[in-house]
């Protein structure tokens, strides 16, 4: 009986125990919810950047609840050079080549310069034997001021519009310029832009960086190519999984699929009215990104179906900012509300239409087409499918956004938590609509202040 009773007050004590905590879960919880009213209340900075908190905000939309998280994204480690910067100012700076031997990936070109993380560079830092072509040894110092990186480009000789206003963009905005990092003291120098010409500006290049890499056998070779003083880095730029090098420590992505990689977020801020003289209208304007084709338009359906959504249909506008017109499911719905597609051969135009717009969503999903999930970009190790070209000008414009909650993890150290956004579960039907409805109700009441 003792024992017995032992175990029956030990019982007791632990449901006193567990009354007690749950009692202060609800005291906490209550403060939570309060602090959440009060943030709704007050609601977000209405202007091109949005004011940043570390509050949680929760809309009510068609009883489901959707989660603005605006915690500020982790940082990237900070990797200095090895030596003491006072070392390295012996040295002249280090010279890097960026170029393109493709005529895409014009947008990636720049960022490459000023975002690569300056240890995937991996630059020479010891003094190095090398065999020269009349097979003597000789000794020469490859060493250069890894506290100053210069870069030049080049692209590949082309005609089209884009890679002339590229060529001009350069040379008239980032040439002659510099970008100091104050977290790692290094500055990045940028010199002139070329098409179809290597610059042969120095005997050698302390690295070469290409943006658009193949996927085959011959990268795989000229990453592990040494150069004559076995001292040029060559590093390949890659925009998807590539067995052929995607082990190699000089193949870098842009895409948090893979551990060695960066966003190409550094576009350049154009104004429509002052660069180019167009003005836009009050409506707010739902943008996407990239080829029309690559999207699942179906998920947009129920959003244009909900009758409750037509007090909507005269305050926006769907912009398609890509190659591939109208989409299909949606042209039973073009006397709804506007649609506006629109292919901008002009990148400098184009990255001004993309600062312009009211928000940015991706309508992907897990909706297999075809033999391949065509719609999806998979997150998992493995995966074949690239870069979302939606995620850079979201990132670069600070615009409001519409993404599966997938991606949202995935980029949440890149994103803008502190602009309004929302996820949605690609898997439930009306997951999209339902969110895009809630996220236009935010944004719209925000231009009526």
């Amino acid at each position: 009986m003792t024992e017995n009773t032992g175990i029956d007050n030990n019982e007791k004590q632990q449901q006193e125990n567990l009354l007690r905590r749950n009692a202060k879960f609800v005291v906490i919880l209550g403060g939570l919810l309060l602090l959440s009213f009060a943030v709704n209340e007050k609601g977000v900075t209405k202007s091109i950047g949005y004011t940043s908190s570390s509050t949680t905000t929760t809309r009510q939309k068609k009883k489901k609840n959707y989660t603005i998280t605006n915690d500020h994204p982790t940082p990237r480690p900070i990797i200095l050079p090895k030596e003491p910067r006072e070392y390295y100012e012996q040295f002249p700076a280090c010279q890097i080549r960026v170029y393109n031997m493709l005529e895409v990936h014009y947008e990636v070109i720049e960022s490459v310069a000023k975002q690569i993380p300056y240890e995937y560079l991996n630059l020479t830092t010891t003094t190095t034997n090398y065999t020269n072509i009349n097979t003597t040894t000789q000794q020469q110092q490859h060493q250069c001021n890894h506290y100053h990186l210069h870069f030049e480009f080049d692209s590949k000789a082309s005609g089209k519009l884009r890679a002339k206003t590229w060529l001009a963009d350069m040379n008239d905005r980032v040439n002659g310029t510099l970008l100091q990092d104050f977290a790692t003291n290094i500055t990045r120098s940028f010199g002139p832009a070329y098409l179809g010409v290597s610059p042969q500006l120095h005997s050698d290049w302390d690295a070469t960086i290409q943006v658009s890499c193949a996927c085959d056998a011959a990268t795989r070779d000229w990453l592990l190519l040494d150069t004559a003083a076995a001292t040029t880095k060559n590093i390949c730029i890659n925009h998807g999984k590539c067995n052929w090098t995607d082990a190699m420590p000089n193949s870098i992505q842009v895409s948090p699929h893979f551990e060695r990689y960066f966003v190409p977020s550094a576009l350049p801020k154009f104004d429509l009215l002052q660069d180019f003289g167009e003005a836009r209208d009050d409506k707010l304007e739902i943008c996407t990104i990239g080829s029309t084709w690559r999207r699942n338009w179906r998920l947009v359906v129920p959003f244009l179906q909900d009758a409750s959504n037509a007090n909507l249909w005269d305050k926006i506008r769907f912009r398609f900012l890509g190659k591939g017109g109208m989409p299909y499911p949606l042209r039973p719905y073009h006397n709804l509300t506007l649609f506006q597609p629109n292919q901008i051969g002009d990148d400098r135009k184009y990255y001004a239409a993309e600062r312009a717009c009211g928000m940015i969503m991706l309508p992907i999903s897990r909706i297999p087409k075809g033999k391949n999930y065509m719609h999806y970009f998979k997150s998992v190790n493995g995966s074949a499918w690239k870069l979302s070209g939606t995620i850079p000008p979201i990132i670069a414009f600070e615009r409001p956004f519409l993404v599966p909650n997938e991606i949202l993890d995935l980029y949440r150290r890149e994103l803008p938590l502190h602009v309004p956004h929302r996820g949605f579960d690609d898997l439930e039907p009306n997951g999209f609509a339902e969110a895009l409805s809630s996220l236009l109700e935010e944004l719209l009441s925000l231009t009526n202040k």
